[in-house]
């Protein structure tokens, strides 16, 4: 995982982290490397002058097995902090009560807190609670694209691209071969949703979690109401409540399951109130979730499937990269219309508007997404991304293939005359 996170913004965010006084919560899906996360920041810091002190608290370590809730942990912090000093929690979620022990710690500025765990979300929003100190989240996502082909040895094909949106990218995961993969990979999805969701909030019925988490692949991407997952219930003679699908989608962005953006208006430049699109963590649970239930598919549903996968790769590649990202929203010249703009992306005052257009897309679908590109009158970077590569077209809107599309957005372009630009790569 620690090969992955240097091709990312993990390294900015750690520096980051190691010259403010903020208290960093390391989040992500068990088994993401939140704990060799910890480790890199902890052996940052030993390399440093003067050397500061460190104490790094594990409960699942022997020697800290006793620490179980807050007053184990308050006496081994005690006298702790003075000075040029570092602390780190891991399985803090084991430790009942631990964000009360930090307290007294709060107003020792020169004190770096680091904190993380199985159920991160959750840990990150007991920290918030507390209003110690401002609080910095660095997320730890699965690997990309890019590192799956690194780690697995192998380059672009369908055949890789097909393996990696069906097993995702948790390092744990990756460490088992072929069809191996993929019966570990089940088996961890379900190890997670019990451990992680089912029973510490107390999921009344797990079935119908698990039901509602394959309606999320159906409208992954989508901007999700509660009266479609409860229609999508309908339909296979299921009921659930809205205020249930309200909890659930809670719950699962909590546990870091699910990711949510906003939908902006690009010409008002504000978001849409009420109204965020959802995606995976990882495209290979995604994958998993998608099987619970029944589901009778065809050629059109599969591709349909592949599509909305893929679609959600891009996403998590893109926010792996370090970009802010929201659902674009773009009014026509037609009363109470708009089209869509399938990515919004964020970064050091640079703006890049993305278009996800699969190969299989229809010629009118594919006509209508590049007509919203082309909507947008101002001059950052327009770019549709495709399965396959593609020459730059001559309207300043350059296609790039998914395999491709990491290592163009880390071209240095500047902001203006981008036209000019493609001129010269071409």
């Amino acid at each position: 995982m620690m090969d992955n996170m240097s091709d990312t913004n993990i390294d900015t965010l750690i520096a980051e982290a190691l010259n403010s006084s903020k208290i960093t919560v390391i989040t992500g899906l068990p088994g993401s490397g939140k704990s060799a996360c910890l480790q890199k920041i902890m052996l940052l810091l030993r390399d440093r002058q003067p050397p500061v002190k460190i104490l790094y608290i594990n409960p699942e370590e022997s020697r800290w097995t006793h620490i179980t809730g807050y007053s184990e942990l308050a006496a081994s912090l005690k006298g702790f902090g003075i000075g040029s000093s570092a602390l780190f929690i891991d399985n803090a979620d084991r430790i009942s009560g631990f964000e009360e022990a930090l307290i007294p710690l709060a107003e020792e500025t020169s004190l770096k807190i680091f904190i993380s765990g199985k159920n991160s979300g959750l840990i990150l929003k007991k920290v918030q609670k507390l209003s110690l100190r401002e609080v910095q989240e660095i997320r730890i996502h699965p690997m990309d694209y890019h590192s799956f082909l690194k780690y697995r040895k192998t380059r672009h094909s369908i055949t890789a691209l097909h393996a990696f949106l069906c097993t995702g990218g948790l390092p744990r995961i990756l460490a088992f071969p072929g069809a191996d993969s993929l019966d570990y990979l089940e088996k961890c999805t379900d190890s997670i949703l019990l451990n992680e969701i089912i029973e510490p909030v107390r999921v009344r019925d797990p079935r119908q979690y698990r039901s509602f988490l394959q309606a999320m692949t159906y409208y992954s991407g989508q901007a999700v109401s509660t009266r479609m997952i409860c229609r999508w219930f309908e339909q296979r003679q299921m009921t659930v409540s809205p205020q249930t699908v309200l909890d659930f989608l809670t719950i699962s962005e909590e546990a870091n399951l699910l990711i949510s953006i906003p939908v902006r208006n690009i010409a008002e430049k504000k978001n849409v109130q009420g109204s965020r699109v959802w995606y995976f963590a990882d495209v290979g649970i995604r994958s998993v979730c998608g099987k619970y239930g029944e589901r009778k598919t065809g050629a059109d549903e599969d591709e349909n499937e592949r599509n909305r996968a893929l679609e959600n790769a891009v996403f998590l590649l893109l926010v792996d990269c370090g970009f802010q990202v929201s659902r674009g929203r773009l009014e026509t010249a037609k009363k109470n219309t708009s089209s869509q703009l399938t990515f919004l992306c964020h970064k050091n005052n640079i703006f890049t508007y993305l278009q996800f257009c699969a190969s299989s897309f229809p010629d009118s679908t594919r006509y209508s997404l590049k007509n919203t590109l082309l909507g947008i009158q101002d001059g950052w970077e327009k770019i549709l991304v495709d399965t396959d590569s593609l020459p730059v077209d001559g309207d300043g809107i350059r296609t790039v293939s998914f395999a491709d599309l990491k290592a163009h957005l880390y071209l240095p372009l500047p902001p203006a005359r981008r036209e000019d630009i493609f001129d010269r790569l071409r």
